[in-house]
């Protein structure tokens, strides 16, 4: 058998050529970050009616649950509905409604499914949403409220040892 003889390794190194993709007098390639809060500030006006309808389909879904709250269409719906409020509240202008979804979102999927054991509880989750939305009470305010709220959903959801 004849022996082989190796190639040696010959290493390929391409051309970088990103600096120069990237050398340009476009603002939004040099800064990212501004572009993208650019683009959210123009958009914060369809982010506000978005996050207006959506709670306004919260409430519709609101009444449902507490018709039926071990319906499993009411809880999904519900649950879907304040996903997407938590997602609009920052760009619609409507901060304090993120931390009262959030803790809604944490109600209504802790497992144990506690949310149809405890329907005042997501009505008050829901009310504070609304209330937000109205700019009913002041920063201040409805920092003590999320974290009320926070406090009791944490109590719900937390198994007893």
């Amino acid at each position: 058998m004849a022996k082989e003889v190796q190639k040696p390794i010959e290493f390929i190194t391409p051309p970088n050529v990103l600096r120069a993709k990237l050398a340009t007098d476009n603002p939004s390639v040099k800064n990212p970050l501004a572009s993208a809060n650019k683009a959210l500030s123009e958009m914060s006006a369809e982010c506000t009616k978005w996050l207006h309808d959506e709670i306004a389909q919260l409430q519709k879904h609101r009444l449902a649950f507490a018709a039926a709250p071990k319906k499993k269409a009411a809880l999904e719906d519900l649950t879907i509905c304040a996903m997407e409020i938590k997602g609009l509240a920052a760009p619609g202008g409507c901060e304090d409604a993120d931390a009262f979804a959030a803790s809604l979102i944490t109600l209504l999927t802790s497992p144990g499914n506690h949310g149809p054991t405890n329907v005042g509880l997501v009505e008050a989750h829901v009310d504070a949403i609304r209330a937000a939305r109205d700019k009913a009470h002041s920063p201040k305010v409805a920092a003590a409220l999320a974290e009320e709220l926070r406090a009791r959903t944490t109590e719900t959801v937390t198994p007893k040892s």
